[in-house]
Order: C-alpha cells, then sequence, then structure tokens
C-alpha cells in the first residue's frame, strides 16, 4: 500500500476575498448597507474581471508594437530598394 500526500498552498489574497465577501453578504443581508448585489458580492469578481483588463490591455499593447515593428520594416524595405 502506498500513500501519498497532497500538497495544499492557500493563497492570502482569494481568503481575504471571501472574507470580505462574507462580511458585506452578512451586512447586506442584516440591512446595515443598502449597496447592490453586484457590489455585495464584488469581491468575489472584480480581481478576475481585473486580471481580464490587465491582459487585454498587455495583448493591445503587443499588436500595436508588432504593427509598429511591421511598419517600420516595410518603410525600411522600400527605402533601401
Amino acid at each position: 500500500m502506498s500513500t501519498s500526500k497532497i500538497n495544499v498552498s492557500i493563497n492570502p489574497t482569494g481568503i481575504f476575498a471571501v472574507i470580505l465577501a462574507a462580511v458585506f453578504v452578512t451586512l447586506k443581508l442584516t440591512g446595515a448597507i443598502g449597496w447592490s448585489w453586484l457590489w455585495v458580492t464584488s469581491p468575489l469578481w472584480l480581481p478576475f474581471v481585473a486580471a481580464l483588463a490587465l491582459t487585454a490591455v498587455w495583448l493591445l499593447f503587443l499588436l500595436v508594437a508588432a504593427g509598429a515593428f511591421l511598419l517600420l520594416a516595410f518603410i525600411f524595405d522600400k527605402l533601401g530598394s
């Protein structure tokens, strides 16, 4: 019989987001805050949206840089011939 170990790593940021969401939900259900459910659950989805936005900005930067590189290569090719 063999035994295997499972390594579990806990992300402190993820724990903070879940605790913050639980606090917001509790405050919403007790009537202490009048926020929309969108903002009450924002600690759960906002990091994902921020990561998507940063990825989109990075990809846009790469596309613009590649386009500029191709344009310069085309210009230098025309100047050389």
